[in-house]
């Protein structure tokens, strides 16, 4: 996570007299869990997180935690609209599919020669039809090569 992200989570929880939560720092918490619980969040069929509106291309850099119970309406049922489910099948080496993310072989994919379409954004996010228009090459591309890098 970039620091000035992390920053930025803390301060405004603290405005809030709020508690700051990041996903990849101990304690670990539910962040799946806890997305699922919102009402346009949901599970895709590569399960990945799905947002009705910006489809497979959602993250979360961290949370907020208030000293209140906020009812959800969803309940953690998916939300996805019922497709094609072009996401299954995107993947030129299967490296994300129905059984999870094989972080290892998708590396090994993006660190050959003439990937390019990969790197300018990873095809199984672009597959789904919410939110496949959202993200801009550049963008995609930014993420891409900090994944490599990491």
């Amino acid at each position: 996570m970039i620091d000035g992200q992390k920053k930025t989570i803390k301060e405004i929880a603290i405005k809030l007299n709020a508690r700051s939560f990041f996903p990849f720092e101990a304690p670990f918490q539910p962040f799946i869990d806890w997305a699922k619980k919102c009402s346009t969040i949901g599970s895709s069929p590569v399960r990945l997180l799905v947002h009705k509106e910006k489809g497979l291309f959602i993250s979360f850099r961290g949370a907020r935690g208030i000293n209140e119970y906020i009812e959800s309406p969803n309940n953690s049922k998916d939300i996805y609209t019922p497709c094609e489910k072009p996401c299954l099948t995107a993947c030129p080496v299967s490296a994300l599919n129905q059984d999870g993310y094989d972080v290892i072989r998708c590396k090994e994919h993006l660190n050959t020669a003439s990937v390019q379409e990969c790197i300018d954004g990873c095809l199984v996010r672009r597959s789904c039809s919410s939110g496949q228009n959202l993200r801009l090459k550049e963008q995609s591309n930014f993420h891409m090569n900090a994944f490599l890098s990491h």
